[in-house]
């Protein structure tokens, strides 16, 4: 997230993309880094302010789950409706939080085993740059 390194780099790369020939390259990055931090706050934001729910027995959990509320109105739940709060769940909430990911790591695999030619003359450039060479 901004100020940090890695935003740093990522301005250099947008302000080089409209520099020279590579407007629409930019323009993508510029919406895709966007996405990116919209998608990490909104987590941080859910990770920090969603309360906690309430302390349930596993068994109780599953009766939620499965819709059957016996003894509800022993348990705190959503006031005036007889109903028990919600509980929250392992894993994901759903199985497209998981696919970004692994298309992620699938690409990440891909470059590390056959990357590009382009990828790599531009990384050979980059090296040549940086050990001084003109």
């Amino acid at each position: 997230m901004p100020p940090f390194g890695i935003f740093r780099s990522e301005f250099e790369i947008v302000a080089g993309g409209f520099a020279s020939s590579g407007d629409a390259a930019a323009a993508v990055l510029v919406v895709a880094v966007t996405v990116a931090f919209f998608g990490l706050s909104i987590a941080t934001n859910r990770m920090l302010f969603t309360p906690r729910a309430a302390a349930v027995p596993e068994r109780a959990a599953t009766l939620v789950a499965a819709g059957d509320h016996p003894g509800s109105a022993a348990r705190p739940g959503v006031p005036g409706t007889g109903v028990p709060e919600p509980t929250l769940t392992r894993g994901e909430p759903s199985a497209w939080m998981v696919v970004p990911v692994v298309a992620g790591l699938a690409a990440l695999v891909m470059l590390g085993v056959h990357p590009p030619a382009e990828l790599t003359g531009l990384l050979a450039r980059a090296v040549h740059q940086l050990s001084g060479g003109a």
